[in-house]
């Protein structure tokens, strides 16, 4: 099930603390993908897809910030994974 516009994410709510969090991105009812949360911007959310580990994004990420290329996303197709 796509995400409805109440469950969202609000850039407006976003703070540091949500960095890093599972998001899922589900543009439709038959596509559900999985990510990290590395920013946002005023109208989208920079989402880092592929990864298996919190630790492949926590621990290279200090060392390494570039190391992981972020997708612009749409938060309106954009949720927290529970």
């Amino acid at each position: 099930m796509a995400p409805t516009p109440s469950s969202m994410i609000a850039i407006n709510s976003l703070t540091s603390k949500d960095i890093g969090r599972w998001v899922v991105y589900q543009p439709d009812r038959d596509c559900r993908v999985r990510g990290r949360l590395k920013s946002w911007t005023e109208d989208s959310i920079l989402v880092v897809y592929g990864l298996t580990r919190w630790e492949d994004f926590a621990g290279l990420t200090a060392m390494h910030p570039a190391m992981y290329t972020a997708m612009h996303t749409d938060p309106e197709k954009l949720d927290f994974d529970s």
